[in-house]
């Protein structure tokens, strides 16, 4: 998938991504880059989405920033 990152709380070390083609806001931490990458918020990214298993709801994995 991709999306750009909606909202980003450096200081946490997360924020959320809404998906190009729509629907919710995916939760994305800062571990979720595969090369360590710390966004500022705003980029585009590409990204995976699975169920997070202690809270049910759906998280980014495998994210990389998408260059212009």
């Amino acid at each position: 998938m991709q999306g750009k990152i909606s909202k980003w709380i450096d200081s946490r070390g997360f924020g959320f991504v809404t998906p190009d083609g729509g629907g919710a806001d995916v939760f994305i931490h800062h571990t979720a880059f595969v090369d360590g990458t710390r966004p500022a918020g705003d980029e585009t990214i590409a990204f995976e989405v699975v169920e997070d298993s202690q809270r049910g709801k759906p998280k980014a994995i495998a994210a990389r920033l998408v260059q212009p």
